[in-house]
């Protein structure tokens, strides 16, 4: 049964850069959490809101322009990671600190998994996705960013979980059906089987918005493996 869309899931229907995300909430935890300790000021106290279990941005710091939604992605852009990386493992224990002391939060326990994932900690990502599937094996949200993951893999059971669970979620409303048609085919193209991914990844292209930041190198896939010139597994990211 799908579930009541959250913030997360508006998360996964608009990608743009999940490096923003990462980065930004967590550097919203430490702001709130250094605000906590500070004496009262003449300046107004910032206010935090949750919204689905994620830290919402507060009107005193200006992340986005007014007026706009900042657009999150599942997984990070290769410079954005890049830059970003540092940073965010400086902060990152914060965000545990935050796990540990509510695991209820799913939300947060999700995003700590991803943010484990683009680190390169894969391990302690499955780790962390694990518990919460095992308490809550039904929840889509889980279900997709495990698959994510688990479609990147060399592993061959991994990979045909991968696509269970891609088949399991692909009828929830909440996630865009060109993402799961895109892990589909990560996960087919290092099964060796070609002409599955290869119509998973046309699939994904035909509805992807040309503004996602993977879809020229989706695109470019795509073309590599209709004319023949690749048809390799591409490098782990």
């Amino acid at each position: 049964m799908a579930e009541t869309p959250s913030t997360l899931t508006s998360i996964i229907r608009h990608p743009v850069s999940f490096s923003i995300l990462i980065l930004s909430v967590v550097i919203l935890i430490v702001w709130f959490d250094y605000k906590s300790t500070q004496a009262p000021s003449a300046i107004a106290p910032v206010e935090e809101t949750q919204t689905g279990g994620m830290v919402s941005v507060p009107r005193p710091i200006a992340l986005s322009p007014p007026g706009t939604q900042a657009k999150i992605t599942d997984e990070f852009d290769s410079n954005a990671q890049q830059s970003g990386a540092p940073a965010i493992e400086s902060l990152l224990g914060r965000l545990e600190d935050k796990v540990k002391t509510d695991p209820s939060n799913l939300d947060n326990r999700i995003l700590l998994a991803q943010t484990y994932k683009e680190l390169g900690r894969t391990s302690d990502a499955l780790q962390e996705l694990r518990s919460i599937q095992q308490q809550h094996p039904d929840n889509s949200r889980v279900n997709f960013v495990l698959a994510s993951i688990l479609s990147q893999s060399s592993d061959s059971k991994e990979l045909e979980e991968s696509l269970q669970l891609l088949a399991k979620v692909k009828e929830d409303v909440s996630i865009q059906p060109y993402l799961v048609h895109m892990y589909r085919g990560d996960a087919l193209i290092r099964q060796q089987n070609h002409e599955a991914a290869l119509e998973s990844w046309k699939q994904a292209l035909a509805s992807m918005p040309e503004s996602d930041a993977r879809y020229m190198d989706l695109e470019k896939k795509v073309m590599d493996l209709t004319s023949g010139v690749s048809k390799t597994v591409p490098p782990e990211s």
